[in-house]
């Protein structure tokens, strides 16, 4: 399936995009594309998985890294997660471009870059002990915010870790002020979608 959505092109940096996205809900995908029996199986949202072990590990390793005490955060698993993404766009652009199959997932693939390249600089911040200015924040919020949106039929699943490193950063000093194993919580808490309204029973 991947060789097919690059042309015969190699698939690794292909594979890292798609081990980092899910499709979106049935009703949806049935709202963003009309599908009949003999609709072709060969997109990107035909290879995403509900769940996958990237995306669980990288959620788990920016957990398990805000949860330390400042002395004792090691980064370097996450930074070279993040440094993997955002150089893959590097790579797969040009691959993408070139496929007619593939060519919708450039978005998501530039979506991914920046998101890396944002969770580099979060890390920056909160390894100095220096807590990010408003202006990056808000642009940083933007990002976030155009990365959460669905393409393809798909949406990037590390979104929401991405997010809560941006708000660790840019609420550095607050946090300082309590134990760092309640930093998950009071972040999540932030992070967490608005309730929609209550159907009737």
């Amino acid at each position: 399936m991947l060789k097919r959505l690059t042309a015969g092109q190699p698939t690794s940096s292909l594979r890292v995009l798609a081990d980092l996205v899910t499709p979106v809900k049935d009703y949806r995908r049935g709202q963003m594309r009309t599908y009949t029996t003999s609709s072709a199986l060969d997109r990107l949202v035909d290879t995403a998985r509900a769940d996958s072990t990237a995306i669980r590990t990288f959620g788990t390793e920016v957990h398990r890294y805000l949860a330390r005490p400042a002395a004792g955060r090691d980064d370097a698993a996450l930074r070279a997660i993040l440094v993997t993404w955002r150089d893959n766009h590097h790579l797969l652009e040009p691959i993408l471009t070139a496929s007619p199959l593939g060519a919708e997932a450039r978005p998501l693939s530039r979506d991914l870059a920046l998101l890396g390249a944002l969770g580099l600089e979060a890390l920056d911040a909160i390894q100095a002990g220096r807590q990010a200015p408003a202006s990056w924040a808000d642009q940083a919020r933007q990002t976030v915010e155009i990365a959460r949106k669905p393409r393809a039929e798909v949406e990037l699943a590390i979104v929401a870790p991405v997010a809560k490193l941006v708000l660790a950063a840019a609420q550095l000093d607050q946090l300082k002020s309590v134990p760092p194993e309640q930093w998950n919580r009071r972040l999540d808490e932030q992070l967490k979608p608005p309730a929609g309204p209550r159907g009737e029973h």
